[in-house]
């Protein structure tokens, strides 16, 4: 009977870190996309598709782990798409040769926006903050 016992303790011992350990796992990056409708020069109306994502913990993730720099990648999952937005509406109509040049806009616009998000939220300007434009593309709305 000691033995069962033994057993049962050490099988719901064992049961609970698994689960513990489990419910707190965060994803290593986070991030989204948007979706807005552009004229592109005698082709018509595309949507561009733009996605983003930052990783919330950069290769030394000791210095990285305060509140202050966690909440400043929550914003900026969100910030990031007005920014993109802005940037892409500013035009009302674009040649595809303009493309690689508004990514490379948007690029500096989100870099811009992580400066100014490390001074708002206190994080050093030698903090690392990863992110990358992970999709960038046009998806054709005309029917044809």
């Amino acid at each position: 009977m000691n033995n069962i016992k033994i057993w049962t303790f050490f099988v719901l011992l064992v049961t609970a870190q698994l689960t513990y350990g489990g419910s707190f796992y965060s994803a290593p990056s986070s991030g989204g996309s948007i979706a807005t409708s552009v004229s592109i020069e005698d082709k018509g109306i595309y949507n561009l598709v733009v996605s983003v994502q930052f990783l919330n913990e950069p290769f030394d993730k000791a210095p990285y782990t305060s509140e202050d720099y966690e909440e400043m990648i929550n914003r900026l999952n969100v910030m990031w798409r007005g920014v993109v937005l802005k940037r892409v509406l500013g035009q009302s109509n674009y040649k595809v040769s303009d493309l690689a040049g508004l990514k490379q806009k948007i690029d500096e616009d989100i870099f811009q926006l992580v400066g100014e998000a490390r001074k708002k939220h206190g994080v050093k300007a030698s903090a690392e903050v990863v992110y990358s434009i992970g999709s960038f593309y046009l998806v054709n709305l005309n029917k044809e």
